[in-house]
This record gives structure tokens, C-alpha cells and sequence, in this order.
């Protein structure tokens, strides 16, 4: 049986696209308008972090205090580790939100989420089969919020450079 064929109507048709060139002047205006945006979206997904960061710093300054009171019985070690994380969450939050070490930290963020997964890690070796599955999962939390945060500002970065390479792409038009 020979393969069917597609009719006009099936066949989806492609929108053409603008390829006429532009002045210099449209060019910063389009590139002004992509930095305006990038601007948006980078302010729009530090807030989101931060405000996740806040919750999950509540959340951990909650259970510490349930380890404090007793509430919790828990194994030192992985009290040790809650309380090591809780000291590592503030070092994700913007940097700029951060006045005095802010600025120095914002190129080291890497290195707070290895310590990050390294507590984790270290934590569920040590406490899986012995600590209920809720309180691994609460401990990994502030792994996948930092991981969030360093993806969040390499994407940041990257958009940055791709913006920079374009505006090195600028032509002249002639005749205009």
C-alpha cells in the first residue's frame, strides 16, 4: 500500500518572518526592550527565591527549636546538620539584600551549594532507615533551594552575556 499523502489543509503553513533590516536606532530600541525584560524577570525570580528562602529558614528555625524542646527525637547528628544548614541558607539570598558580605559572596555560591550537598548527602547516609522519610526529605530542602538559586543566577548570567554579544552585533544601516 503506498505511504498516504497530506492534503493542503494538513499541512501546517509557517509564518514569515520579518527579515527586513533595521536602524540603528530600532536596534537600541529593541535591545533596550530585552534588557527591560531580562531586568523584570531577573528582579521577578530573586523575589520568588528569597521568599521561598524565608520559608524554608522558618521552617528549619521551627524544627531546631523542636530538636531544642524535646519535641523531636532525633540523633545529634542530625541535629548538627540542621543547624549547619540553617546557618548555610542566608548565603543564598540575593546579594544584594545582603549589605556587607553580599558582594563578596555572590561569585562563591557554588561553593555553598557543594557544602549544601555535602550536609545532605552526609545526612542521609547516615540517619536512612533510622530518621522517618518526612525528615530526609525536610533535610533536602535547602539542597534543591540553593541548587534553585545557583541555576537562577547562572541562567541570569547567560542572559546577561547573550544581551552583551548582541549588542556587539549591532550594525549600521545604510541609506537610512
Amino acid at each position: 500500500m503506498p505511504p498516504r499523502k497530506r492534503v493542503v489543509k494538513q499541512v501546517k503553513k509557517e509564518k514569515a518572518e520579518d527579515v527586513r533590516p533595521i536602524s540603528e536606532e530600532e536596534q537600541e530600541a529593541e535591545i533596550a526592550a530585552l534588557r527591560k525584560n531580562a531586568q523584570k524577570d531577573k528582579a521577578t525570580g530573586r523575589m520568588y527565591l528569597d521568599a521561598l528562602l524565608g520559608f524554608c529558614l522558618f521552617v528549619f528555625i521551627r524544627q531546631l527549636h523542636r530538636y531544642r524542646s524535646g519535641e523531636s527525637s532525633a540523633p545529634t547528628v542530625l541535629v548538627l546538620v540542621t543547624l549547619a544548614q540553617t546557618i548555610l541558607l542566608p548565603f543564598s539570598v540575593t546579594p544584594e539584600r545582603l549589605p556587607v558580605v553580599g558582594r563578596y559572596l555572590a561569585g562563591y555560591h557554588h561553593l555553598v551549594v557543594l557544602a549544601q550537598l555535602i550536609l545532605f548527602v552526609g545526612s542521609f547516609v547516615l540517619q536512612v532507615g533510622r530518621v522517618p522519610i518526612p525528615e530526609l526529605l525536610r533535610a533536602a530542602m535547602p539542597e534543591l533551594l540553593a541548587f534553585s538559586v545557583e541555576t537562577q543566577r547562572r541562567a541570569e548570567r547567560s542572559n546577561d552575556a547573550a544581551l552583551d554579544k548582541l549588542e556587539r552585533l549591532k550594525y549600521p544601516l545604510k541609506g537610512a
